[in-house]
């Protein structure tokens, strides 16, 4: 299992000293059963804390940004420093998410924290 080793989550700087997001809806607030940790089908790990998000491939390799919310089901993810935005259609039932991309490709997950 990819997460045998401490977990990635261990890491205090995560969410902290960046700038502010650049979406208008907080994410803890009435959206906060999006916020902890996800496991994707392909082992990867999502998390969502305080308007970030970090995807982790493995124990060394991850990307992070702002993560903000547009209207009932829409989900963006921002690079804070090429400033490229990634729009996902997302899904929520119990401790399962559902993210579709514009081109129809689906990434699912499974809360694990």
């Amino acid at each position: 299992m990819p997460w045998a080793q401490p977990s990635p989550a261990a890491d205090a700087s995560y969410g902290q000293g960046y700038q502010q997001p650049f979406y208008s809806q907080d994410v803890g607030g009435q959206n906060a059963e999006l916020g902890g940790r996800w496991q994707g089908n392909r082992g990867e790990l999502l998390m969502i804390r305080n308007g970030r998000f970090r995807i982790y491939q493995d124990q060394e390799r991850f990307k992070e940004g702002n993560l903000g919310l547009e209207g009932q089901n829409m989900l963006t993810m921002q690079d804070p420093v090429s400033g490229n935005v990634r729009r996902y259609e997302y899904a929520l039932q119990g401790d399962k998410l559902a993210l579709r991309d514009q081109a129809g490709n689906l990434l699912l997950y499974r809360r694990i924290q």
